[in-house]
This record gives structure tokens, C-alpha cells and sequence, in this order.
């Protein structure tokens, strides 16, 4: 397979993809591979400041229709989903926009797909979407929805703005079925002014394990972390991906560390 070339894959191919026991096609370096992860949290609060501390919902509230990553990177995040998404999977799109990234649906037919962003006339626009809801998570982290809705959440290229890691981390787990996939995509362009610093004064490597550690220290029970840099063609951009289930178990999801 070329990297950006979309393809239909059988099931289980998918199944093995998502659940951790096979590599998505088209990684070009796993680096989490040797990784060990702090047994606390290591972050500081300074750690989410940003140069620009005002309002994001007044910074958001002009659309902005334009796409901020490259074809080859766009293409790569298709081709991920691809690899992931199963016939009917109810999906939420965290952070969503105008566009998802996703594969089209003579690939893949998905259940409910719900977005969750911060412009209304931009996630009208979203064709992807069948539902919508408005909220700034770096105000309040809670998700409008019940436990248990959704088999899989994406977020692309948007995780470097959440102030409130460890709490949007614990929603997704609450929202997400057991055994259900957590995707986390981004590169390496951001709005300068509203990314976290922590995210301006690392290398892209480290905001992978940053990404990882935000999994395995929000306080909820996440299994088979992983995290790949992506090979992508046809652009400039890097594509990084990193990846996590909802433990299967609903008695091991009782049983989560509280280190909030």
C-alpha cells in the first residue's frame, strides 16, 4: 500500500489494527517503543499557560473555513481512520471543525458521528457530522453526553490547545464503550499564541510521550498506549499519531487511579 492511498480493509485487519496487536500500515518510527512512563504526573500548571490567555471562544468566533495542515498530511489521518473505523461505529469528533479527516463512506459507513467544537456556522458546514454541540473544553472539560455513547473519539490536530488535559482525557474514557479507541493526530503547526507553552519549548517526539502521558495519568483506565510518527506523501507536514483503548473490562474501568 503507498502512504495516502485510501483502501478498504477487512475486518479483522481493523480489529488488530485497533485493539494494539498490529502496527497501523505506513509508521515510520514508534516512539513509544522504549519508552517508560513517569510514575506521577510530571506537569506544572505553567506548563498550560499560554502567551495569549483571552477568551477562546471570542478567538474562535469568526469561522475560519481553511484547512491547517497539508494534503499529505490530511490524507495520512484519512488513511488512519480508515484503519480503525468499523462498519457503524458511533464516533465523536472532539475539537471538530468544517472538515474531519475522515475516509468516505464507500470505505466506511459510520453509526452516529457528533461533533464537539467551538464554531457553530464552521461544524454546520461539517458534511461528516449527523450532530453538533458548541463548547469551549478549556472552560469546562465535561462532555454534553451520556456514559458509554460512543466506539471511538478523534481528535486531529488540536490536542496542544487543551489547558485541561487530564480532564478531557477522563470524558473521553467516560464517553467511550469498553474496548472503545481513542485517536489523537497532529503535526506540527499550531496558532502560536493559543497552543500550551510546554507544546512550543518541546521537539515532536516529546509531544507524542506528552500526548501518551495525558492516557496514562488522567485519572481513568486506558490500556495499550502507542504512538507513531506516520508516513504520509504528497506534502511537507509530519503526521504523528498516538492511541489508546478503554480497558474491555467494566470492572477494571471501576477501579481507576485518582491522581486529579
Amino acid at each position: 500500500a503507498t502512504p495516502g492511498v485510501i483502501t478498504k480493509m477487512s475486518l479483522d485487519e481493523i480489529n488488530k489494527i485497533r485493539s494494539g496487536s498490529v502496527q497501523p500500515v505506513h509508521v515510520k518510527n514508534d516512539i513509544l517503543a522504549e519508552y517508560t512512563f513517569p510514575t506521577e504526573w510530571p506537569y506544572t500548571e505553567s506548563d498550560f499557560e499560554r502567551e495569549d490567555e483571552s477568551s477562546d471562544s471570542d478567538f474562535y468566533s469568526v469561522p475560519r473555513f481553511v484547512t491547517h495542515i497539508d494534503d499529505g498530511a490530511i490524507n495520512g489521518i484519512k488513511q488512519l481512520y480508515s484503519q480503525v473505523f468499523r462498519e457503524g461505529d458511533d464516533v465523536l469528533d472532539i475539537c471538530s471543525s468544517w472538515i474531519s479527516h475522515f475516509p468516505d463512506s464507500n470505505v466506511v459507513r459510520l453509526g452516529k458521528v457528533t461533533g464537539l467544537g467551538m464554531n457553530a456556522a464552521e461544524l454546520e458546514r461539517n458534511a461528516a457530522l449527523t450532530d453538533y454541540d458548541v463548547k469551549d473544553l478549556n472552560k469546562e472539560a465535561a462532555f454534553p453526553y451520556a456514559n458509554e455513547s460512543f466506539d471511538i473519539a478523534v481528535n486531529a490536530v488540536s490536542v496542544d490547545y487543551l489547558t485541561k488535559p487530564r480532564d478531557v482525557f477522563k470524558e473521553i474514557h467516560r464517553v467511550l464503550r469498553p474496548g472503545g479507541l481513542a485517536v489523537m493526530t497532529f503535526s506540527n503547526r499550531c496558532f502560536p499564541t493559543k497552543v500550551i507553552g510546554r507544546w512550543l519549548r518541546t521537539t515532536d517526539d516529546e509531544h507524542v510521550r506528552m500526548v501518551a502521558t495525558y492516557f496514562e495519568h488522567c485519572g481513568a483506565k486506558y490500556e495499550t498506549i502507542r504512538g507513531f510518527q506516520l508516513q504520509t506523501s504528497g506534502g511537507w507536514d509530519p503526521l504523528y499519531a498516538v492511541m489508546a483503548n478503554k480497558v474491555s473490562s467494566s470492572t477494571d474501568n471501576e477501579t481507576c487511579e485518582s491522581n486529579l
